[in-house]
């Protein structure tokens, strides 16, 4: 293409064209390429599908803590939560 006359400006509507053109044939390519070689593979893709668990975790209780916080023991904390 690009004979719109002469000049610059049918320069690049030529390339815009052919650009087009095989933008067109490239998206076509695919659909086709999809259609057939896609009908091999499984078309239930929420077969796969596993729930998650969203339970919410269990509120934290710490050992031994008042409600002011002053008879906190670092070591005794460590060792409350190594034991679970």
């Amino acid at each position: 293409f690009g004979g719109f006359g002469g000049g610059f400006l049918s320069d690049v509507l030529g390339l815009l064209f052919n650009l087009a053109i095989f933008y067109a044939l490239y998206r076509g390519g695919r659909y086709l390429w999809n259609k057939y070689h896609a009908s091999n593979q499984p078309t239930n893709k929420v077969q796969d599908y596993q729930p998650i668990d969203i339970t919410p975790p269990q509120a934290i209780n710490y050992p031994n803590q008042s409600s002011l916080g002053t008879d906190y023991d670092s070591k005794r904390t460590a060792d409350y939560y190594r034991s679970l």
